[in-house]
């Protein structure tokens, strides 16, 4: 029994490791011709012959770069070598979630926020079930409806990720419940 444990610890450590090194990759529209891609970093003038696959398709590893990138890349053969093209964008992980609020639309409620720098999802625990949802950011900004809560504190904690990882978790707390009974009731001139 230990050693069964020991292997499914390891097979779990191997699987989050290869996860974790899982990187965004540059690419291009395939070019059949180009047996090669010259790949130049604008900002530190480093540059890298990347083989093309199969099709000529162009698949460069990224991920040891961060920070806004500026890059040049031709394609290449036997007699020759394209013209650069110019490419730019933002690496990193996004930033904690911000402005995390209650949102009641159509009788529904929904706990919006947004995270900088790409955010291309939000990972939201519900801390009482245990229960973990993702949901798809458009424009660096989620809407998660609230579904399935009883009366009383809740807490979730919300983090976003992009092609270079999850950014901070923060907790977002908030009291669901009908409100009291209205009380003293009078007139007033």
């Amino acid at each position: 029994m230990k050693r069964f444990i020991s292997f499914i610890m390891t097979m779990l450590f191997v699987l989050m490791a290869s996860y974790a090194m899982a990187a965004p990759f540059l690419t291009c529209d395939p070019i059949p011709e180009a047996t090669y891609y010259h790949v130049i970093n604008n900002d530190t003038g480093d540059g890298a012959i990347v083989d093309a696959l199969a099709g000529g398709i162009l698949k460069q590893d990224l991920v040891a770069q961060m920070g806004t990138q500026n890059i040049r890349v031709a394609a290449g053969n036997e007699w020759g070598i394209s013209d650069y093209t110019d490419f730019s964008y933002p690496a990193g992980k996004p930033g904690s979630p911000l402005d995390t609020q209650l949102v009641f639309s159509d009788g529904k409620v929904f706990v919006s926020s947004r995270a900088e720098n790409n955010a291309l999802e939000f990972i939201v625990l519900d801390n009482k079930t245990g229960l973990v949802s993702t949901v798809v950011a458009v424009d660096g900004a989620m809407s998660y409806e609230v579904t399935g809560i009883g009366a009383g504190k809740q807490s979730l904690s919300i983090s976003a990720s992009n092609l270079w990882g999850q950014g901070d978790t923060v907790p977002f707390s908030f009291t669901a419940g009908t409100p009291p009974v209205p009380a003293n009731l009078r007139l007033e001139k």
